[in-house]
């Protein structure tokens, strides 16, 4: 197994006025390492894969250039205006199909936009610089990941909940370096990163900075609970006891990345407060004001009763369960114009 690492998730937001960058970059194309990404499709909620996709293994989400230190929540994005050209991937093309294939059935789309957004920032990175090369290597690489080969030899199989160290184990001992984990509510498992090392392109151990990062879609399981490994067919795997779900457990006031509800005071805006909410931590969360011409993450969107009020809303993309337009996608559970380096 080559010993690099790549990763799965970035934030989109623009540069922050503070010392450190954060989000996409488009004026500083450098980066520090590369990050694989790789999605478990059972996690991946009501989905429309197209025909031909593998979705019995791990799938590609995107090889994303990446920062580390104080610039780990920043990534040089869309660095060239060229545009994805499938008939420029021919060799590699039937592959895409089957291991990169789009959740929403979009194939082009995504692949548009993981090489308009990422792939263009590679384009003086040896063996990256053209599109076939870019998406032949991202493939080469999820293929010596071998990542469910390497978490069923290690007695970690779909329809069953681990510790997180036992999974995390098991991809090291087959592929040399620890992979980061991403989960969805309930913790669980949806992405699998592994970092790059960009001169060797080998996998490496991911930077402290990329392992400690808060917020990161491809870092966020609860490593002190159990975590869920889906199955595509059969019963899931048991979720978390009711009292772990709950204020009086978690206590109040920090948001907890894993978790199946919280219990801080922005849990009103994305749905998620614990039952108990109200009665153990004394108030009953406020949402801000909703804006009323577009969706942001983690606000509540303009008010609405079916899908129509919101598709022709800037960034919004159907009427959530709360009355009001989202940009979050049911299938992914991340915001369609982008928290995170998402599709």
């Amino acid at each position: 197994m080559l010993p690099t690492l790549v990763l799965l998730t970035i934030t989109a937001f623009g540069l922050g006025s503070g010392s450190s960058p954060s989000g996409c970059d488009t004026s500083d194309p450098s980066f520090d390492y590369l990050l694989l990404v790789a999605q478990w499709p059972a996690a991946q909620g009501s989905a429309s894969w197209p025909a031909g996709a593998d979705i019995t293994d791990f799938t590609l989400h995107g090889l994303w250039p990446s920062r580390i230190g104080a610039a780990v929540n920043s990534y040089p994005c869309t660095c060239t205006d060229e545009q994805f050209d499938e008939s420029k991937v021919g060799s590699v093309l039937s592959e895409m199909k089957a291991h990169w294939p789009s959740y929403t059935g979009q194939d082009d789309q995504f692949w548009g936009h993981e090489w308009s957004k990422h792939g263009t920032c590679c384009n003086t990175t040896q063996g990256l610089k053209d599109q076939a090369s870019f998406f032949g290597a991202a493939l080469s690489f999820l293929n010596k990941a071998g990542l469910q080969d390497a978490l069923k030899t290690g007695g970690v199989t779909p329809g069953a909940s681990y510790a997180y160290n036992n999974m995390s184990d098991a991809i090291k001992a087959a592929v040399g370096v620890a992979p980061l984990m991403g989960c969805k509510t309930g913790n669980t498992l949806s992405e699998v990163g592994m970092c790059i090392d960009k001169a060797s392109m080998k996998f490496t151990e991911c930077d402290v900075s990329v392992k400690t990062q808060k917020g990161d879609e491809v870092s966020d399981c609860d490593q002190t609970q159990q975590v869920s490994f889906v199955s595509s067919t059969g019963p899931s795997p048991t979720p978390p006891s009711p009292s772990a779900g709950t204020c009086k457990a978690y206590g109040c006031g920090k948001f907890l990345a894993g978790k199946p509800c919280q219990c801080n005071n922005q849990c009103a805006q994305f749905d998620d407060c614990c039952p108990d909410y109200q009665s153990t931590c004394g108030s009953t969360p406020t949402p801000p004001t909703p804006p009323s011409d577009k969706c942001v993450s983690g606000e509540l969107g303009p008010a609405c009763s079916a899908d129509s009020d919101c598709t022709s809303i800037s960034n919004c993309i159907r009427c959530a369960s709360s009355g009001h337009c989202t940009c979050v996608d049911k299938g992914t559970g991340r915001c369609a114009g982008g928290l995170v380096q998402a599709l």
